[in-house]
């Protein structure tokens, strides 16, 4: 399977560019993401039960979708350009989801959230995570703002391996931070077919990637 976590999650204060000119967040969140699935399906087709699962986020509850600025180019702020990622990787997955079951593919897709994860709740591993005593401290201190890392990934190894789990699922936790992996509703954006078909579209150009599917 496919597990699709890699992210940017605060580019800074200005607005950045990928060595292709897309927005980092963007680019790294999204852009990555539909490219490497484009390029791997053909093979995770070949495997009956193979499974993608996009990371999307809680962050898209508190940012709107602005379809007409993906790339954050009329306007831009580290955590808004996050978020619009967030809200392309949901409707990528569930727009994946539409188009696997139409071909009759092999192929689940499904989407998951980690809810809130702090380096400092994470435990110690060495050139990964190495949170440092004020680190820690800091991290008890707000520990409203979300779990471990570890607690964080539940919902995404839950979605990946639950023999029960099946596509176009959204699985998150029993709260927005913590808790337990649970289904969850996403926003309705994210169910948008017409978003969705628009995504795949741009996203195909933008990348230069067909994923004739």
């Amino acid at each position: 399977g496919l597990l699709e976590n890699a992210a940017v999650i605060l580019a800074g204060r200005k607005r950045r560019l990928t060595a292709d000119g897309h927005e980092l967040t963007f680019g790294t969140n999204h852009l990555g993401h539909f490219a490497l699935t484009a390029l791997v399906h053909p093979t995770l087709a070949k495997k009956p039960g193979s499974r993608i699962v996009t990371m999307g986020s809680g962050s898209t509850r508190l940012v709107t979708l602005r379809a007409d600025d993906l790339q954050s180019e009329k306007r831009y702020s580290s955590f808004s350009s996050y978020a619009l990622s967030k809200h392309a990787t949901q409707a990528f997955g569930f727009e994946l989801d539409r188009r696997l079951r139409a071909a009759g593919s092999p192929v689940t897709a499904l989407i998951a959230h980690p809810g809130g994860a702090q380096d400092g709740l994470t435990p110690f591993r060495a050139g990964v995570n190495e949170p440092s005593v004020a680190q820690r401290f800091l991290a008890g201190l707000s520990f409203v703002a979300g779990g471990s890392k570890e607690a964080a990934a539940w919902p995404l190894v839950r979605a990946a391996i639950d023999p029960d789990a099946v596509g176009g699922q959204y699985w998150g936790r029993t709260t927005p931070i913590f808790g337990r992996p649970v289904l969850n509703t996403p926003v309705a954006s994210s169910h948008s077919a017409q978003f969705g078909e628009g995504l795949w579209s741009l996203s195909e150009n933008w990348t230069g990637i067909p994923f004739p599917l």
